[in-house]
């Protein structure tokens, strides 16, 4: 077999019916020259049998391993692959028809970089899907360090994920950690084109469920702010503000602070929105403090 131009490497874990989906879509590609690198992360079998409909197409390679979780899969996924350009799959997201053709179209006008390109998306919820904000041109790392984003939305030439990993300790925020670090050394490229959707599932890694799981994600999502700011401090703040950290604990106080609120959590909801107070007494915070008040009385 030829070696392919772009690898899709989708972990998954105990969703075989949505996988089935995400392999499927991979199937109906414009553009075929790709390999999938399936990784499960320790599923109960069902998903092993799911996948043996497709392992007789040579394009489609699954490997299992004990549950350690979506970055050790991920790079499990990169070590494997073998295609000059990677992206990612998650198992509850699909891909529209033309969604590897545009990546290449953009890779061959540019000459092929060594860098990222991003495309945009769809979010479905049930049977209504809408476009998710897309990302301004001029001002793309502004946009990923106020608004975060994900490895799904962007292909990377071979070169990037042979020199910045996912840091397996971060268990929530370790896609966006990447993702800064990626930005910092490499070039940028957009397809411009909404040729994927992301799904929204019951279970889905961005969206923790009960008060453990808000913790551990708040807590990884803090250590991926302090690590950047050890490790990348002085050049974000020339790039973006002597408070892009502050702002950033802010963000995800807030952020946590809601959805504990949108569960019914009036005391974690309440102490991570007091969080953001104590950070900086400022309207950004209190306006997000009075959001979560809100949201707690309509989940009442």
């Amino acid at each position: 077999m030829n070696k392919p131009w772009i690898s899709v490497i989708l972990p998954t874990h105990g969703r075989p019916q949505l996988l089935r989906r995400a392999v499927e879509s991979v199937l109906s590609q414009s553009f075929d020259s790709w390999e999938l690198i399936i990784v499960d992360d320790g599923s109960p079998a069902e998903t092993k049998q799911v996948m043996q409909a497709f392992l007789n197409d040579e394009r489609i390679y699954y490997y299992y391993q004990d549950q350690q979780g979506v970055a050790v899969a991920r790079n499990y996924g990169i070590q494997q692959a073998s295609a000059s350009y990677l992206t990612f799959l998650d198992d509850d997201d699909f891909y529209l028809p033309d969604h590897l053709a545009r990546y290449q179209e953009v890779a061959a006008a540019a000459d092929y970089p060594e860098g990222l390109i991003r495309s945009e998306a769809f979010v479905q919820s049930g049977s209504v899907r809408r476009k998710l904000p897309a990302v301004p041109l001029e001002q793309p790392f502004r946009f990923l360090w106020d608004k975060g984003d994900g490895v799904v939305f962007y292909a990377f030439h071979r070169k990037v994920l042979a020199e910045i990993r996912f840091h397996p300790a971060f268990s929530y925020a370790e896609d966006w950690h990447l993702l800064v670090r990626c930005m910092q050394r490499y070039s940028f490229f957009m397809t411009a084109s909404f040729t994927q959707v992301i799904g929204q599932t019951n279970d889905s890694l961005s969206a923790p469920e009960g008060e453990d799981a808000i913790r551990r994600a708040y807590e990884s999502a803090h250590a991926v702010v302090a690590d950047l700011e050890q490790t990348l401090g002085v050049v974000i703040r020339q790039r973006l503000g002597a408070k892009s950290f502050v702002n950033k604990r802010i963000y995800f106080d807030l952020f946590f602070g809601h959805l504990a609120a949108r569960q019914g959590n009036s005391s974690l909801a309440v102490e991570l929105g007091g969080q953001a107070i104590a950070q900086q007494f400022s309207w950004r915070s209190l306006r997000g403090m009075l959001r979560i008040f809100l949201t707690l009385i309509r989940h009442r």
